[in-house]
């Protein structure tokens, strides 16, 4: 009813997002989306998953880890993501490496090895510049899920 009685009225979806931008069509989120933008998306970590809700600790901003745990400030951001560029984690229990807490405290928030990944590759020629950017998914036969030209 909310979304019918607007100045441009439309039929709320009240399903899967197809882009992170839908969520900007939804109560009180127009605001937020360019800041989540770069942190999140709509494709499940797995073919299939209807939860997808991990985050992969070997690539995850600082800011999304701090988002996963109160434990987790910027601090112990700072220290996660200097210990995995010295050697990646090969196991959630490797966390511990930088706390003891960290590996229960993120168990079941985080894993190792995504496998859906942003790609964003930007070309310039002279004046002109074109962007590209994909979302693909990489368990068994690569796939695109997204891609967008800019």
């Amino acid at each position: 009813a909310y979304y019918q009685a607007l100045a441009q009225p439309y039929v709320a979806r009240n399903g899967k997002l197809d882009t992170v931008a839908e969520l900007s069509l939804v109560t009180g989120w127009a605001d937020q989306v360019a800041k989540l933008a770069p942190f999140v998306t709509v494709f499940a970590n797995q073919t299939g998953s209807l939860s997808g809700n991990t985050v992969n600790v070997n690539t995850a901003p600082g800011e999304v880890l701090m988002a996963l745990d109160d434990q987790v400030d910027e601090q112990m951001a700072r220290r996660i993501v200097d210990e995995r560029e010295r050697v990646p984690f090969k196991s959630v229990g490797d966390l511990s490496r930088v706390d003891a807490r960290l590996s229960v405290a993120l168990a079941g928030k985080v894993v190792v090895k995504g496998t859906v990944f942003r790609i964003t590759a930007r070309g310039v020629v002279k004046d002109a510049a074109r962007t590209v950017q994909a979302v693909v998914r990489f368990d068994g036969a690569p796939a695109i899920l997204s891609w967008q030209e800019f």
